[in-house]
């Protein structure tokens, strides 16, 4: 459901981009993390590992990125995790905000719970002192929480105490006897919640239907929405390639030149860039953390992401200039051929099915190209910078 996905983005974003406090820290990075059960940490941990395991006392933040996670031991502050495996069982006195796959939380936490997770279990001993923030594709509620629920899920099962309101978007609902939720009861669903007889909802229980788009209820509208964005990702493309056209025209012309001359390399080197780029950022982002300067990491994603815009117009600019000069007109300004290109290259992405393929080769071809060309223009610019 979009909605779900939707949920599952922002709160995997807001983990990414949750700024903690500039202290010192002790970081351990090894195949398997362990902080052994008598061992005190005065200070926040950041721990990286194939699997983390901390039952000892950590006297300040867990940040920890892991294949499997377990936090068995008191942490006074908040924790913060990425881990395909993660249980918390242990005494948080701050927020939870973990992604992942499957989430177990059995023991209490302080404040704030925020999850984007597969599947989230909420046991019936845990204590959320706030509020409960999910975006997962099941979850179950088993524990109390001390103030509100807003969830995003596939399935969600309400079994334990809510002190506030609960709102929910979910396909499926399910209230369990043993559910007593202080507040109201807002969910998004096409189907009527299953509340259970025993089941305690002090407040009021109201159900809405999913909003339709109106494409989907109307081809005309269909049509529309998908001329006007196209129309938008043309324009937006355009104005980045014709600033760029317009600034550095002789580069741009030898990145064009750089995708007709060596096709295969350009796709090589684009499909590495790829896949290498968001890991070094990602390492820049989690080396930040320690010794300072997490900021880079953020940045190089934006640059990343530009450059990623900015492969996909260049890729047109060569479709444009090769059909112009299939035609015979040689003379036609950059940035008409980069307008033509554009045009071609967005349509043919409307394509069922190989649309998408289309966009993905073109944004590879251009992102190895642009890379090829700047580094034969260094290549160039070294001899006559040492006559």
């Amino acid at each position: 459901m979009r909605w779900v996905r939707l949920w599952h983005l922002v709160i995997v974003l807001l983990l990414a981009l949750t700024p903690t406090p500039a202290r010192a820290a002790e970081p351990r990075f090894d195949g398997e993390v362990i902080v052994g059960p008598g061992e005190i940490i005065e200070d926040d941990l950041y721990a990286f590992g194939g699997t983390v395991t901390i039952q000892g006392t950590v006297m300040g933040d867990v940040i920890a990125f892991g294949g499997s996670v377990s936090v068995a031991g008191p942490v006074t502050g908040d924790v913060i995790i990425a881990g395909g495996n993660t249980t918390i069982s242990g005494e948080v006195g701050g927020s939870v905000r973990a992604a992942g796959g499957d989430l177990v939380i059995t023991g209490p936490v302080g404040e704030d719970v925020l999850v984007g997770a597969g599947t989230l279990s909420i046991g019936p001993d845990a204590r959320i002192g706030r509020d409960l923030l999910v975006g997962s594709g099941s979850a179950t509620v088993a524990g109390q929480v001390g103030r509100n629920v807003l969830a995003g899920a596939g399935d969600l099962t309400l079994a334990g105490t809510v002190d506030g309101n609960v709102r929910a978007a979910v396909e499926t609902l399910r209230v369990m006897p043993s559910a007593v939720i202080g507040g109201n009861l807002a969910y998004t669903s096409e189907r009527e919640a299953e509340i259970a007889p025993g089941a305690t909802v002090r407040g009021t229980v109201e159900r809405q239907e999913p909003e339709r788009a109106p494409a989907e209820r109307d081809p005309l509208a269909r049509a529309r929405d998908q001329a006007l964005g196209w129309l938008r990702t043309l324009v937006g493309m355009f104005a980045l390639g014709a600033l760029f056209v317009l600034l550095v025209p002789g580069f741009s012309r030898r990145t064009a030149d750089t995708l007709g001359r060596s096709p295969w390399a350009s796709l090589g080197l684009g499909v590495a860039l790829l896949l290498t780029v968001p890991l070094a950022a990602l390492l820049l982002f989690l080396i930040g953390l320690v010794v300072g300067g997490w900021w880079l990491g953020i940045i190089t994603l934006a640059l990343y992401g530009i450059g990623l815009a900015l492969s996909y117009a260049m890729t047109g600019l060569f479709v444009g200039r090769w059909l112009l000069v299939r035609a015979g007109r040689t003379g036609v300004h950059l940035v008409w051929a980069l307008l033509l290109g554009l045009i071609l290259l967005t349509l043919a992405g409307l394509l069922p099915f190989v649309g998408g393929v289309i966009v993905l080769l073109a944004v590879l071809f251009g992102l190895g190209a642009l890379v090829l060309a700047g580094a034969r223009a260094r290549q160039m610019a070294a001899p006559a910078a040492s006559v």
